[in-house]
């Protein structure tokens, strides 16, 4: 099981696209795959990963029902994005917005990894993770 300094446990972060993540992973929890899908998600990937390795995971994901849920090993989050629907300007707002937000939660959780698989976070928005030692 790979540990940090200090015996502290992997921490990772993925921001997936959007979706109903937090319905996967109950899913997951329950040992099944979820059944609103046709093939196998990236979040309930990313939720084997963090079992596999041992590590806590961190997973956020648009969706327009905000909502939070968790255990001892997952943080799993939906968050909507501001003017998603709005003209260009207040639409790349709402993305640049939505990428801080996802940058600053990383921090706090102290994300030894961070796994980007959505748009809003890319290029110029995200490109700056290497400063804390992101990959």
């Amino acid at each position: 099981m790979p540990q940090r300094a200090g015996d502290r446990p992997l921490r990772l972060m993925y921001a997936g696209g959007p979706g109903d993540i937090i319905g996967t992973w109950r899913h997951w929890k329950e040992g099944r795959d979820d059944p609103g899908q046709v093939a196998m998600t990236y979040s309930g990937q990313f939720y084997d990963v963090c079992r596999e390795l041992g590590a806590k995971g961190y997973a956020i994901a648009y969706h327009p029902r905000r909502e939070r849920v968790g255990d001892d090993q997952f943080r799993v989050e939906h968050r909507p994005i501001h003017f998603r629907t709005a003209s260009a300007p207040l639409y790349h707002l709402g993305q640049t917005y939505s990428a801080v937000q996802m940058i600053f939660r990383a921090l706090r959780f102290r994300a030894d990894a961070f796994v980007v698989a959505t748009g809003r976070a890319t290029g110029s928005r995200c490109g700056f993770c290497r400063c804390w030692g992101w990959r």
